[in-house]
């Protein structure tokens, strides 16, 4: 399963690095190599980072639906803008919705989580700092996100 990860990992980010860079030159195929790593992200390394995350023996419930609920609203946000690009109807709201569940529920449950965490060996307070940190992170960006997306539904 590592191995699958691993090997899926490397290929869509090579795939999406090149398909950003045939953008930023203006080389044709840009657009639909955009397409096939946004695709491949959510319906390939989706479901095999969530198996992975519930086969994991040393991570509690609320964590294990807190990553898969992560990856599945990214993967969502994803697929409405693919879907925004195809001029599909309904992608505001798919688009609000996955950006909202990131924000309002994903981000807050992994800081709960975080802080309610004991400080052993195993979680020292770097790691736990560290954590922190990317929370942070993921919350600025999410918030950003948030606020280009217009918020009513057309």
């Amino acid at each position: 399963m590592k191995k699958t990860i691993e090997f899926t990992t490397i290929a869509i980010s090579i795939l999406t690095f090149i398909a950003c860079l045939f953008k930023t030159l203006h080389f044709p195929g840009a657009g639909l190599l955009l397409l096939i790593s946004g695709l491949s992200f959510c319906l390939l390394f989706n479901p095999i980072v969530v198996t992975y995350i519930f086969q994991h023996k040393k991570m509690d419930l609320l964590n294990k639906i807190n990553y898969s609920l992560a990856v599945s609203m990214g993967a969502a946000f994803i697929l409405s803008i693919i879907f925004k690009f195809m001029k599909l109807a309904g992608v505001n709201l798919l688009m609000i919705g996955s950006t909202s569940i990131l924000l309002f529920v994903v981000a807050p449950t992994y800081f709960i989580s975080t802080l309610n965490k004991k400080i052993s060996e195993e979680y020292t307070r770097d790691y736990r700092l560290t954590k922190l940190i990317f929370g942070v992170i993921d919350i600025v960006f999410f918030g950003t996100l948030y606020s280009v997306i217009d918020l009513r539904t057309t």
